[in-house]
Formats: C-alpha cells, structure tokens, sequence
C-alpha cells in the first residue's frame, strides 16, 4: 500500500463495493432469494472504506489531511451556494421543460422519493444519499484518487482519467438495472459521457471548496435525489442532462485554465536563482 498507493486503494475499492453487491446481482439472476436493496447503500461505502485502509498505512501528515477535509466547512460561500443552489436549480430547470411541454404537476411527495427506497422520509433520504452516496464515494474518488491524479496529470486530465475507474466501478449496478442493460453501444457511451462530465465537475467543486469532502457529499447527494426521483420525466431528465453537460463545459475550460497557471508558476520557480 505505501509503495503503490493509488493502484491498492482502486483495487480495495473495487473489492469491497463488488462484495457487496454481488447478493444483489445474485438475486437479479435468479441465482438466490431476494437480497435487500440496503445492499447498494453499503455497497457505495467501498471507495471511502479503502480510501481509508490505504491512508492508515501512509502516515500520519496524510491521515491528518484527509481528516480535516472530512468536514472542512469554512470555504466561503461559493462552494456551499454551489452544493446546495445547484442541485436546486437543476431541479427547477427540469420541472420548468416539463410543465413547458405540457405535463403535470407531479406534486411534492414524488420530488421528495426515490423508487428504490420508496418508505424514506424525507430526512432520511438526505442523511442516506449524504452518507453512503455523498461520503461513502467522495472520500476515495475525490478525496484519496483525484489529488494524487493531479500531482501528476494536471486538474483537468487527472478528472477526465479518474471517470474510467468511476464509470467502471458502476458496472453491476448498471447490469442490474434493466434500463441500462437494454442500452446499445450509442446509448452506453452516453451514460460514460455523462459520468465525465460529473468527474470533470466534481473536480472543479473540489478546488472550489479547497478540498472540502463535505461540500462535495453535500452535492453529490442532493444530485442523485434531484436526478433519480419520481417526480422527474423523460423530458425534464434530458433538459436537466443538457445543464450538467454545459456546467461540466464550463469546469472543464477553468480546470484547464487552474492547470496552465499551475504549469507557468513550476516554470517561474524553476528558472529562479
């Protein structure tokens, strides 16, 4: 783990999340009785839990750093306005292209549910996807992956390169999800499309929040709940879709930007006396 860090923590990740869900696979194959949706809860935990196992080997500088950033919260209000505002007004854009077009109201309580964990309330939702979705993968994608992705790549390669292991690390739950499974190549490469624009906006939220693991739970859960609940149609989806794609457009050209200054700040050190 000491010597080949970021290699241990992919393999570890992989590893405990694929274990747990390998149940739920089971049981989507007919292979075994029902298994508990709570399965992909703690499934999701995978990438934090080795994130993790592979600090507590590095020393104490590197456990220290990441603990802080577990629950940094002074960032200023940009990063927070960001984690909470966006999700928000994604949502708001979306149901505007519904009602646009035509369709219903689809009420509160469809905004505020998600099919896969229907008996939640309301509060229950937020802590879940804040835990197990916010947490349980940002403190291993981004809080263990990007930076030492970006010590070598740059911002805006180490987000691009970081999406392939993310989209992969996907993989059983997309081959239980019947939707996706029917996908042909198009549509798949679609769906990888739309995990590089997360990856690359996620990176950009990072260095926006300094490194703050809260505020990037905080935004990633209320994302998943903006995007996966009932309330939202086909046609709000894609419209909310196209946001995103334009917003990670926009992450892409700063952290692009964050990576010239960077290259041009080595260079200028490194011609000094």
């Amino acid at each position: 783990m000491r010597a080949r860090p970021l290699p241990a923590f992919f393999l570890l990740a992989f590893a405990l999340s694929w274990l747990l869900w390998s149940p739920l696979l089971a049981a989507h194959y007919g292979w075994t009785g029902a298994a508990p949706p709570a399965l992909h809860l703690f499934g999701s935990v995978g990438p934090a839990l080795a994130a993790l196992l592979v600090t507590a080997r590095l020393g104490p500088s590197a456990r220290g750093d990441l603990r802080a950033r577990l629950t940094r919260w002074r960032v200023g209000w940009r990063p927070w306005a960001f984690a909470v505002g966006g999700p928000l007004a994604l949502l708001a854009a979306g149901l505007a292209v519904h009602l646009i077009a035509g369709g219903a109201w689809p009420g509160w309580p469809a905004l505020t549910r998600v099919a896969e964990y229907p008996g939640l309330p309301v509060a229950g939702l937020i802590l879940a996807e804040l835990v197990f979705y916010g947490y349980g993968e940002e403190v291993g994608w981004r809080g263990f992956a990007l930076p030492r992705l970006e010590a070598r790549f740059g911002p805006l390669w180490a987000a691009v390169l970081l999406a392939l292991p993310w989209a992969l690390w996907h993989l059983p739950l997309l081959v239980r999800n019947g939707t996706y499974a029917a996908m042909g190549p198009a549509l798949l490469g679609g769906w990888f499309l739309s995990l590089l624009t997360g990856s690359v906006l996620m990176a950009w939220l990072s260095h926006l929040a300094r490194g703050s693991l809260l505020v990037l739970a905080v935004f990633h859960g209320l994302l998943d709940i903006v995007m996966v609940n009932e309330g939202v149609s086909t046609v709000a989806l894609s419209s909310m879709g196209a946001l995103v794609t334009l917003w990670g457009l926009a992450a892409a050209w700063a952290l692009g930007h964050l990576g010239r200054n960077g290259r041009a700040g080595r260079a200028a050190q490194g011609a000094q006396p």
